[in-house]
């Protein structure tokens, strides 16, 4: 051969050779002892440009089936003995997949992801990926039964888990596959689920979200679904939660408006304009503009209740991100987050400022100066205890994650993990933090905050 070659590797038993042509068009398997060409396999084309990973090729421990690692980060793999293509394995905009491995029940296949740490599970024939409990992929999201008893998490490929809240073990697969999953909320007596679900993309990011389905917590079992109207002017639907009753969903974007429809009839009962968070009792709605952080009445849709921003807090460009508004579950305090760094804590009641910092206690890091002058928001995630009393902050893609007394103003404990942190939610009791991945491979955690604190002490 003196083509010149991209890669090249021997099989097991070391009688054939794969080599990767330099033209990255074709993969040659070669008898070594012949110095024969025994077959030639044209490359996948690659479905976008983005370069994941160096190719490479390869055999599997077992010698049956030759494999081509796409720049994508895909598999392209051929059974050696038929010299049939198979299907391909996917990393789906995700961490690139490393080598081959097959198992020795010879229906199943490991691919180590090296970016992660993890490894991906394969059915050999068909090429789908098989579910491990535990484990995510990109932007996983979470949500905390109102009793504190089971997480439900979901991910990009369309899976959603049921799980026990204190051992992590698995109860359920609601659903094994479907479109990306989006934030997710349960209803107040626990037995609903809503599901945003998102378009499908082929980066390593999920598309815009596209449509609401309620599902019964305990089965899965769709009861409705809530989408744009064909012909209708596109919206993009975001949660903000069940009313008290557990009987009416209120969504945003519907379009550019908040809508109140009812669950049984699926009909819209009442739209208004602003807000993004949905009070404990399913009352009121806050949400903030760049003047103020308003409280809306649910069954009027009329604003009864307005926290100013101060003028050095305002958002200056109307391009810039807006910011996040949450309440803590008694009701009586609420946490906002506006760009690029700012945390204030209110006082529902009187409107008092009980706190403020910043999510990033010794400062901005290296490289946000560009994204401070676009206006963007570097606070992903924040979340209260029951009482108000501690305040949670997730910054910086999940890479900054803080604990706070709102009393001192100060931060009490950083949790660190293997993965970086997406969304975040208090315990009902207030003794454990729950977090979801940001990233593919990661997985979910339950942090007990006493052992977290006596671990800050040491």
């Amino acid at each position: 051969w003196a083509g010149g070659t991209t890669g090249f590797a021997f099989a097991p038993d070391g009688k054939s050779l794969a080599l990767y042509s330099q033209d990255r068009k074709e993969v040659h398997l070669w008898d070594v002892n012949a110095k024969k060409k025994i077959a030639s396999f044209p490359a996948p084309d690659e479905p976008y440009p983005e370069e994941h990973a160096e190719a490479d090729v390869g055999f599997t421990s077992d010698g049956r089936t030759l494999f081509l690692r796409l720049k994508n980060g895909d598999i392209a793999r051929w059974d050696v003995a038929s010299k049939k293509e198979q299907p391909r394995l996917r990393a789906e905009g995700g961490f690139a997949l490393g080598n081959v491995f097959a198992l020795p029940d010879g229906k199943t296949l490991l691919t180590p992801v090296p970016t992660t740490g993890w490894v991906r599970l394969w059915n050999s024939e068909t090429g789908s990926e098989i579910p491990v409990p535990g484990r995510y992929r990109w932007l996983a999201h979470l949500t905390l039964s109102p009793d504190g008893r089971c997480v439900v998490m979901g991910d990009d490929s369309g899976r959603i888990d049921r799980l026990d809240a204190t051992t992590g073990k698995l109860i359920e697969t609601l659903r094994d596959k479907g479109e990306p999953i989006g934030p997710m909320v349960f209803s107040p007596d626990g037995q609903l689920l809503a599901v945003t679900e998102c378009q499908p993309s082929t980066h390593r990011s999920v598309g815009s979200p596209s449509r609401v389905r309620i599902i019964r917590a305990d089965t899965g079992r769709e009861v409705r679904k809530f989408e744009g109207e064909p012909g209708a002017e596109k919206w993009f639907p975001t949660l903000v939660g069940f009313t008290a009753d557990s009987r009416r969903i209120i969504i945003g974007g519907v379009p550019r408006n908040i809508a109140v429809f009812d669950i049984g009839s699926g009909e819209k009962l009442r739209s208004f304009a602003s807000g993004s968070a949905l009070s404990p009792d399913g009352r009121l709605i806050a949400g903030g503009d760049e003047d103020a952080t308003n409280l809306v009445d649910v069954g009027t849709g009329k604003v009864v209740k307005s926290f100013p921003v101060a003028a050095a807090d305002k958002i200056k460009d109307r391009a810039s991100d807006g910011g996040l508004v949450r309440w803590s579950a008694d009701g009586r305090s609420l946490i906002c987050a506006r760009p690029p760094d700012l945390v204030a804590v209110l006082d529902v009641e009187s409107g008092r400022e009980k706190a403020r910092f910043s999510s990033f206690p010794e400062g901005l890091p290296a490289g946000a100066d560009y994204l401070v002058k676009q206006g963007r928001l570097l606070t992903s995630t924040v979340a209260l205890s029951r009482d108000g009393s501690q305040a949670l902050t997730v910054a910086f893609s999940g890479s900054v994650v803080c604990l706070w007394d709102v009393a001192t103003k100060k931060v009490i404990a950083r949790l660190t993990s293997d993965s970086q942190i997406g969304g975040a939610a208090f315990s009902p009791d207030g003794k454990s933090v729950f977090t979801s991945p940001y990233i593919e491979g990661g997985v979910g955690y339950r942090w007990d905050l006493e052992a977290a604190l006596a671990a800050q002490k040491k």
